[in-house]
């Protein structure tokens, strides 16, 4: 398939995962035995991709140490974006969340050469600009802080393990890296919380069991980004990704109650929107 199908898969599998973690983390202190079991059914889902793609690869060290270093900020991105979803609205989070735009197009310029254009750089202004109108008047005392630091932490996490997948899937396959980027957060998550393998029945019974399947959700979504990225530039493809986010404010209005500053999200995500489509002008 190509590039823009992929895309668009992604773009509706992650729009779907992000509302019913929200759905299912709001006030919720249970977040390392959600974490549990979302990685036990990414893991899940991404054996089955692993498997149907399957292709014999030779590691070099460097590789090896690349998808352990990749693995390693998935975890961090699932713990702090998880915390996020505990005190922040699912559209909030998501408009905040865009901050990774101009991180990802920085580095795609840093590392890979990609080009870089006036109108690339007045996108990245829009994006922020769009991020300053979310929190403008006083609105930014009724949003909770720790919610903020826990997906600004998430954005620095998912923006670095990004630009490494984009250096993997140059040299072996997509699915290996995606398997890569669901085992090593779930060995870290057990390795971190022993008790999780000490007292397993007692963990399994605080899972909410719908979090496995939207682990396998979610691994897919994320294997269709991957392939995108290898057939297309990542400062391409990464901020066509983000339309999601005015899918996601609309969806949380609808679904979940999310009706506070509903105007203010709408015309943040506006810009950012705006802000991707001159990040994407070659």
């Amino acid at each position: 398939m190509s590039a823009e199908v992929w895309l668009f898969i992604a773009i509706l599998l992650t729009t779907f995962e992000k509302i019913m973690h929200r759905y299912y983390l709001a006030g919720s202190n249970y977040h390392w035995e959600y974490l549990l079991g979302y990685n036990l059914g990414a893991l899940t889902g991404v054996i089955i991709l692993s498997v149907s793609t399957l292709t014999i690869i030779e590691f070099s060290a460097s590789i090896i140490f690349l998808l352990v270093v990749s693995g390693t900020f998935w975890f961090l991105l699932s713990y702090t974006s998880f915390r996020a979803d505990q005190n922040l609205e699912a559209s909030i989070s998501s408009v905040i969340e865009q901050f990774q735009l101009i991180l990802v197009f920085c580095g795609g310029i840093i590392f890979f050469k990609e080009q870089i254009s006036i109108l690339k750089i007045l996108g990245s202004s829009l994006i922020f600009l769009g991020l300053i109108v979310l929190f403008i008047k006083n609105n930014r005392e009724k949003i909770s802080k720790k919610g903020v630091v826990f997906k600004l932490a998430s954005v620095l996490s998912i923006s670095v393990a990004l630009l490494i997948d984009k250096k993997l899937v140059m040299q072996i396959d997509a699915s290996v890296v995606t398997l890569s980027g669901y085992f090593v957060p779930l060995i870290l998550t057990l390795a971190i919380k022993p008790d999780s393998i000490k007292n397993v029945f007692s963990v399994a019974k605080r899972i909410n069991w719908g979090n496995i399947w939207l682990g396998a959700l979610g691994c897919f979504s994320f294997f269709s980004l991957i392939k995108a990225f290898k057939q297309s530039e990542i400062s391409i493809i990464f901020p066509l990704f983000q339309s999601h986010v005015i899918l996601i404010v609309i969806a949380g209005y609808l679904f979940l109650s999310e009706k506070r500053f509903f105007i203010q999200k709408i015309l943040a995500s506006m810009l950012i929107l705006g802000g991707s489509v001159l990040i994407t002008t070659i």
